[in-house]
């Protein structure tokens, strides 16, 4: 094989690569969209019908910029797009969750539905972290690391999200006193 056909060759794999990259990271955004859309139909508390909403906007962001990847993948081998102009929803969907469930202290009614919801949704969130961080650590050009440690810093926050509000669920007494800076000497 002459050089050429080599360069050609190892272009095509990356490009290949790439492309499965994005095609199973599209399929992964797909699910947990449908997941969290059908969760918020179906959440009995109106705080977790709120949050399951956001984060479902949120895939449809993650699922958006996948698209235009994969567009101009196609089009032009290459991964570079305009990160910045598909920013999700909610940036601080932590800070919007302590407030909601702050206006809601009194209407803290887990279901056992809305805990599996939960449970779905942080095991859901546990894979995609685990699908973007591996691939992050052989990522080997810029605009590839950067998508992906932005979709590791996105997923993260959804999975410390949904962490929270299940503390928020099952122990409400304790998650107020945490997040409200009681302390026990009653200061």
């Amino acid at each position: 094989m002459t050089g050429k056909n080599k360069t050609n060759s190892k272009t095509e794999n990356k490009k290949n690569s790439l492309y499965k990259l994005y095609i199973n990271a599209l399929e992964i955004e797909r699910e947990g969209q449908e997941f969290y859309r059908q969760a918020s139909a179906s959440a009995a508390n109106q705080v977790g019908r709120k949050i399951f909403a956001m984060l479902a906007d949120d895939e449809l962001v993650h699922l958006g910029r996948l698209k235009a990847i994969c567009g101009q993948l196609l089009k032009t081998h290459s991964c570079v797009i305009d990160l910045a102009s598909y920013k999700i929803s909610y940036p601080d969907i932590g800070r919007l969750f302590k407030k909601l469930a702050q206006a809601n202290r009194d209407k803290v009614n887990p279901q056992a539905s809305d805990l599996d919801a939960l449970d779905v949704g942080i095991d859901l969130e546990d894979r995609t972290l685990a699908f973007y961080s591996g691939r992050l650590k052989s990522a080997r050009d810029e605009p590839e690391k950067k998508f992906l440690s932005i979709m590791v810093r996105e997923e993260t926050e959804h999975h410390n999200l949904l962490a929270d509000m299940k503390f928020y669920l099952t122990n409400p007494l304790s998650w107020f006193v945490e997040h409200e800076k009681h302390g026990l000497d009653g200061v």
